[in-house]
């Protein structure tokens, strides 16, 4: 129990100490301004094409095997998921503002965890302030406040960044429907919660293994990058926490299930990595 007070007395402190720092304003300034233009083009092409997006959907929804374009739209629609027309018919049921906003979210997410968060770990073990954290708690607690406080980064900007998206689609679409959309906006915000985890994990990992911060920081972009190619193959695509953002977006509830819990093994996996490294290193 004193464990976790003391993780959320840590976590709390970091939080106030983050939120004064230029480089997090400025990096939350980019993340917001990206919403915006999503938000913006995403507005503008349902504005100038809503009545073939409204076609689309008409199609999309039309029963398989009954309408040859339908179908036609549907494999090429699935493409981009897969193959998986069920998640397709999915997207493109939605609103238009809410699927390219999920979609950018799944996307940009991950640089701003990493970008925000790389020295998590190693900044404290530079400056010295983890030997008097340690003086009154122990480590678990310290590396469980870390992981809070930067998880709350994480969600509060995507929160924000959700807000901004409903207010602008509000003002500029005034036949949006803004329960439905609200409504899918929460629902895809709390399945951003494991997703971010998994990658504020992985950001406290390499920051517990490496000292640098511009060190961490290349690294965490390079295992991005290696993650995205494993992710387009079918072989060793499981291994990529990227390949399971499509399960996120599935109307089958076994499937958004499974697609939620990886995102926490992946998480206890890095979790437990880090906190290996922090309980056996001089710090």
């Amino acid at each position: 129990m004193n464990a976790w007070q003391d993780a959320w007395r840590i976590a709390r402190f970091d939080l106030e100490t983050a939120l004064r720092t230029r480089r997090l304003v400025l990096w939350f300034a980019i993340y917001l301004l990206v919403a915006l233009i999503t938000a913006m083009v995403l507005v503008k092409i349902e504005t100038s094409v809503g009545d073939q997006i409204g076609t689309l959907r008409a199609l999309a929804q039309a029963p398989a095997g009954t309408d040859e374009e339908a179908n036609k739209f549907l494999k090429g629609l699935s493409f981009l998921t897969g193959g998986d027309t069920e998640i397709a018919l999915q997207m493109v049921r939605m609103p238009l503002i809410v699927t390219g906003f999920f979609w950018s979210i799944l996307t940009f997410l991950p640089g701003l965890i990493l970008l925000t968060s790389h020295d998590m770990i190693n900044g404290e073990v530079r400056n010295r302030s983890t030997r008097f954290v340690l003086l009154r708690t122990t480590r678990t607690a310290l590396l469980l406040g870390k992981t809070i406080s930067h998880l709350s980064l994480a969600l509060v900007a995507t929160l924000l960044a959700n807000l901004l998206v409903l207010i602008y689609g509000a003002v500029r679409l005034p036949s949006m429907p803004l329960l439905q959309t609200s409504g899918l906006l929460l629902r895809f915000f709390a399945l951003g919660i494991p997703y971010a985890l998994c990658w504020v994990s992985l950001t406290a990992l390499v920051s517990s293994l490496l000292d640098s911060g511009p060190r961490s920081l290349v690294t965490l972009g390079v295992l991005l990058m290696v993650f995205q190619v494993l992710s387009l193959n079918s072989d060793v695509g499981f291994l990529s926490p990227l390949s399971h953002r499509l399960g996120l977006w599935s109307g089958d509830l076994l499937k958004v299930g499974m697609s939620v819990a990886i995102y926490l093994i992946f998480a206890g996996v890095f979790w437990a990595g880090t906190w290996w490294r922090i309980t056996r290193r001089d710090l």
